[in-house]
């Protein structure tokens, strides 16, 4: 493959025919991300030809060139193009000043050529950091596709000369096949994927086991969220025991309750499946040694921290979406039990008070019937029976459960259905702090504190509008001053951001990229100088 021509990339193929053979008809294909962008044909004549491609046909950033000799590829070579001019967003900052006093107000000015969404970080310099920091359009456009570190990507795109240009191509010389298993793309089977779509919301998996840890298969498992606002969720295990719920507007540390139904096999377990990514090759044993060089950065950064833990900041966190409905909805039958005398026994509440559910004792104890008046008729299995969104499956246990603990009941009296599964109504309990007030759990269950979506939190900085808050005694040890991820510009029409130096003082370095909605990529970078105050 040769560069030479400023409009033109040849591409020269060499290979060895099977005699007597000697023409062969060969397709090359040429994709950026997800676009075709070249499709020619070529006839290799004794052992060799040609393909000529036009530059201004390929997007910039990494082109996949793939050779095919009737379906099956035989080459594959990476070509990567600098973005023109054109092709890049203008992005343009300015502060309001070169130098600022400590906790002195510091204005920069952001604007772009068209409308953009950028983020924007002022960070201080030290031998820990460094000046030319990857940007946007260097992972994006090359270091995203390529495997391993790519040191200093944005080297490629800084440098025009012929020097860069050669290193960009011996870089690509490096890798190999990249983009996709040819042999499994030519089968015409669908890929699978290899983690599920999260198309409602964050998903959880786990695994069903039998006792002696193999899959177990066509097992119902019950994922439970306690809490004053619960979520509840039901699956039915696959073929390799692989059970998964979807759990929309989930966050923070919840209590986690995964179990099956002991009643039918006391035998299975679940297991829950970790939600991180494997991958990265093996752990290295042990630490390597520190260069010495960052021993007084390392202790300076320390004691930043150790300030923040001993003067924490006011935790700023964004509204999270909840529902204080029940996945339910709204019950046919709901009681608050404080409207009503207040028995000792569970059962001469359920006799008592709620119509809708019939309480029959039987040979192996308790059993609830659910009267479905919209079809005058009683569904003689048990419903599903909840406390604080945890499925019950000993009603014995429930029944000896204090009654003066829950606060709400809630009737479902008809057939439900989640998922696979159908219910043949629904009990609900809630107590009165949703933690289960101390209900005896499934041994067999998997309890858990698990962490699901991070609440948003705002990035917070001090403020010193006020003389008081200028000579406030609280140290300000920050060296992030500034973090914006989220700056939405519209064209020629610049914004101004305001925030306060720290007590640190040093060179910062201000770093602003961004996106358009059509994909163009930019970014810009400049310090400024946080002084000692006199």
């Amino acid at each position: 493959m040769t560069d030479r021509s400023p409009t033109e990339l040849t591409v020269a193929v060499q290979a060895k025919l099977p005699q007597p053979a000697e023409s062969l008809r060969l397709r090359l294909l040429a994709h950026t991300g997800q676009h075709v962008t070249v499709a020619a044909e070529a006839v290799l004549i004794n052992g060799r030809t040609t393909f000529r491609i036009d530059k201004r046909l390929l997007r910039p950033g990494i082109t996949h060139l793939t050779i095919f000799s009737g379906s099956r590829p035989v080459a594959e070579r990476l070509y990567f193009r600098r973005p023109a001019l054109a092709q890049t967003l203008a992005v343009r900052s300015s502060a309001s000043a070169q130098a600022f006093g400590q906790r002195n107000l510091v204005r920069l000015q952001v604007g772009t050529s068209q409308p953009a969404a950028l983020s924007l970080a002022v960070y201080r310099l030290d031998s820990l950091s460094v000046n030319t920091p990857a940007d946007i359009s260097s992972y994006l456009l090359l270091a995203a596709d390529l495997k391993g570190f790519i040191e200093d990507a944005s080297y490629y795109f800084r440098d025009s000369s012929a020097v860069a240009s050669q290193a960009a191509d011996n870089l690509m010389l490096t890798q190999g096949w990249r983009r996709f298993r040819w042999e499994d793309v030519l089968t015409g089977q669908p890929l699978t994927a290899s983690y599920p779509p999260e198309l409602n919301g964050y998903v959880l998996q786990g695994r069903v086991r039998q006792a002696a840890g193999t899959p177990a298969a066509e097992v119902p498992a019950y994922l439970s969220l306690p809490g004053r606002s619960f979520w509840f969720s039901s699956s039915v295990s696959h073929s390799d025991g692989l059970v998964q719920f979807e759990m929309p507007q989930t966050y923070g540390l919840r209590k986690l309750v995964l179990q099956t139904n002991p009643t039918l096999d006391s035998t299975t377990r679940v297991e829950l499946l970790s939600p991180f990514t494997v991958g990265g090759g093996a752990a290295v044993p042990g630490l390597p040694p520190l260069i010495a060089s960052w021993a007084a950065v390392l202790t300076e950064r320390h004691l930043q921290a150790q300030v923040q833990q001993a003067f924490p900041v006011p935790s700023r966190y964004q509204p999270v979406p909840l529902d204080t409905v029940a996945f339910y909805g709204q019950a046919t039958e709901h009681y608050r039990l404080d409207d009503y005398t207040r028995f000792p026994a569970l059962e001469d509440v359920m006799r008592e008070y709620v119509p809708g559910v019939l309480v029959r004792k039987r040979k192996d104890g308790f059993h609830f019937l659910i009267t479905d008046r919209l079809r005058h008729l009683i569904i003689k299995e048990d419903p599903l029976t909840l406390l604080d969104g945890m499925p019950l499956f000993d009603l014995n246990q429930l029944m000896a459960f204090d009654p003066l603990k829950i606060k709400t009941l809630d009737v479902v009296d008809s057939r439900y259905f989640i998922g696979q599964q159908v219910y043949n109504g629904l009990v609900s309990y809630r107590t009165y702090k949703g933690d289960l007030a101390g209900y005896p759990l499934n041994p067999h269950a998997l309890l858990e504190e698990y962490e699901a979506l991070q609440v948003p939190r705002e990035f917070y900085a001090p403020r010193y509008d006020t003389e008081a808050q200028q000579h406030s005694r609280l140290p300000d040890l920050r060296n992030l001053l500034y973090w914006n991820p989220n700056v939405n510009l519209l064209a020629e029409k610049p914004q101004t951001l305001d925030f306060y130096a720290s007590d640190q003082a040093g060179r910062y370095l201000v770093v602003a990229q961004g996106l358009t909605p059509t994909g163009q990529l930019g970014s810009t970078s400049y310090t400024i100088e946080v002084k000692p105050t006199l």
